[in-house]
């Protein structure tokens, strides 16, 4: 019997048990019948497993009745690396140990340290340390960047990887306002995202607020639609308006969240991509620079106008007669960072050899929100204590200390170094070339991000162990035959 026949009827069973343990009650025996196909099916194909994880990774989906937030994304990346680990013992596909493999899982070995050392900060298991669920993101996204080095995917894999993940990363804006126009449905909608706005405003109130300065926390990962057109369109006169429009979306969905950094990473991205993509560099600086002006022209008319969570994402530009509110409320922002930093830097002598790890004690953790008069965001004693330092380098340093810091800036460098000769070497497949070619400057302006402006290992770690492991799934298909690949997978 064919594979593919087999998965079918094995969804239908599924299927059918999962209707009949939901109409019964019976949600243990729901919850093995939704897990045990996708164990079965990882198991013999962790192609699936990979497309799963890629689709799933912006979406915000919750893992059906798991304790925390845990995500769906991260369970396929989990199954994903399990079905790899036992293909290559029992032969089925060779094991490549390259220097990111070596940097990478030197980066796990130090997580599991700190978590035995430092505490493991599960409170399920009754321990006093809380934080846990930091190790809990990090530790399945650098799996799936170990298991991508002995994968690849076919073309029609990672058109539908990419599309899904574009697609679904609209999701949790859907289920904001959705949440927000129907009371009823927020519970629903909370077991199923990690959006918690979702519950906590209702449309009315945001709709009488006639300044809008709500921040919608939805948006955030639907910013990302962007990489769509510049992954799989080639760029032409005729698509021309297709990456405009995607691009136009990206930078309205990020003005409503009010983030400066996915405005800047949006336009960093697009000016990046076209600049390694013209023939004559000079004659597109100048264009870009003079269309850049036109924008700022526009901006300094007009974002007066603008909503006040646009405005505040748009802080960053000078000149732009921008609310005093919100560039005050930016700037605010940016100096209470500063004072993070200082503040932190006496901490680095105490964990520079074994870092602080990401587990803290609950009980004082609870005694210093209890003291606070601000919210936990505007906390300098929280940043510290929970290890939110909003700066890559010293965060790296400090919570995983020298051997930390050697594993992680080796990976990010190694990536930027690999994939730079490979995008510059010959391609015979123009569509995986355009794919590798937005999926390195995504991880280039990443990199950048996480050094430059805004970094902390839980939070932008897992983002580049992923589009670090797109690369190196992109790089194992290179000038294969499709039909290799695709037998591979299966």
């Amino acid at each position: 019997m064919p594979q593919t026949t087999k998965n079918i009827i094995l969804i239908i069973v599924s299927l059918a048990a999962g209707l009949n343990f939901l109409f019964t009650g019976n949600m243990l025996g729901l919850a093995l019948t939704v897990l045990l196909p996708l164990g079965l099916m990882s198991l013999s194909n962790p192609g699936v497993m990979a497309v799963l994880s890629i689709a799933f990774f912006c979406s915000w989906i919750k893992i059906p009745f798991a304790p925390g937030v845990r995500q769906m994304y991260e369970l396929f990346m989990g199954m994903t690396f399990i079905s790899c680990l036992l293909h290559i013992f029992t032969g089925r596909r060779p094991w490549r140990m390259t220097f990111l493999n070596i940097c990478v899982t030197v980066f796990v070995g130090i997580l599991g340290f700190l978590m035995y050392y430092r505490g493991f900060g599960f409170q399920s298991t009754g321990g006093s340390t809380w934080g846990g669920g930091m190790y809990l993101v990090l530790i399945p996204c650098a799996l799936f960047f170990i298991a991508s080095m002995s994968l690849r995917l076919t073309l029609i894999q990672w058109r539908t990887a990419i599309s899904m993940m574009c697609i679904f990363s609209i999701l949790p804006a859907i289920a904001e306002i959705t949440g927000m126009l129907t009371g009823s449905a927020r519970p629903f909608l909370n077991a199923i995202f990690i959006n918690p706005q979702a519950s906590s405003i209702s449309f009315e109130e945001v709709r009488n607020n006639l300044d809008f300065s709500y921040r919608f926390k939805g948006f955030m990962p639907a910013y990302s639609v962007f990489l769509l057109p510049f992954a799989l369109l080639p760029f032409s006169s005729r698509s021309f308006l297709a990456h405009l429009a995607f691009i136009t979306l990206s930078l309205i969905f990020a003005a409503l969240t009010g983030h400066r950094l996915l405005i800047i990473t949006i336009l960093l991205f697009t000016w990046s991509f076209f600049f390694f993509k013209a023939s004559n560099k000079l004659t597109y600086m100048i264009k870009s620079s003079a269309a850049l002006g036109f924008c700022w022209m526009l901006l300094a008319f007009s974002a007066h106008l603008l909503p006040l969570n646009a405005q505040r994402a748009l802080s960053f530009v000078p000149g732009t007669g921008i609310s005093h509110r919100m560039t005050d409320d930016a700037r605010a922002t940016s100096d209470w960072r500063v004072q993070v930093w200082k503040a932190a830097i006496k901490d680095i002598p105490e964990y520079v050899i074994i870092g602080k790890g990401f587990s803290y004690d609950a009980e004082t953790f609870i005694s210093i929100m209890r003291g606070s008069r601000v919210s936990q965001s505007d906390n300098i004693q929280w940043a510290l204590f929970s290890g939110a330092y909003h700066q890559g380098i010293l965060s790296l340093l400090i919570c995983m200390g020298l051997p930390g810091l050697a594993a992680g800036v080796a990976f990010i460098f190694g990536i930027l170094i690999r994939h730079w000769r490979v995008a510059h070497s010959q391609w015979q497949n123009a569509e995986e070339q355009r794919i590798h070619s937005a999926l390195y400057i995504m991880f280039a302006v990443l990199s950048f991000n996480y050094v430059a402006i805004y970094g902390d290992v839980p939070v932008s770690f897992p983002t580049l162990f992923f589009y670090g492991g797109l690369l190196e799934l992109l790089l194992n298909s290179k000038d294969k035959p499709q039909e290799d690949a695709a037998q591979i997978i299966q």
